[in-house]
């Protein structure tokens, strides 16, 4: 992901956080460790996007995948709490 366009993986971006956040809770530590270092990249992202500022047609099409998941009960209304755990973490 890292040097890829925004458009090139934007319609993947609700998978993307489904299956990183998903695998967070996998028994192999390596595929635990694996999914953590794609939601710190995805983390990094959206930063990235917010830090351009308001113009940025990218944050807006990223917050309105990232927000709805978060809340949701993928998100930190998930069973997991190494889950849920990560995603407080990918808020602050």
């Amino acid at each position: 992901m890292h040097g890829a366009r925004f458009e090139q993986y934007e319609q993947y971006l609700g998978q993307l956080l489904d299956v990183s956040f998903k695998v967070l809770d996998d028994i192999k530590g390596s595929v635990r460790k694996a999914a953590e270092k794609l939601c710190q990249v995805l983390t990094g992202i959206l930063i990235r996007q917010l830090e351009a500022g308001e113009s940025s047609k990218h944050a807006s099409a990223m917050l309105e995948e990232v927000l709805p998941f978060l809340f949701s009960t993928r998100g930190l209304e998930s069973p997991s709490k190494d889950v849920q755990v990560s995603k407080i973490s990918f808020l602050s």
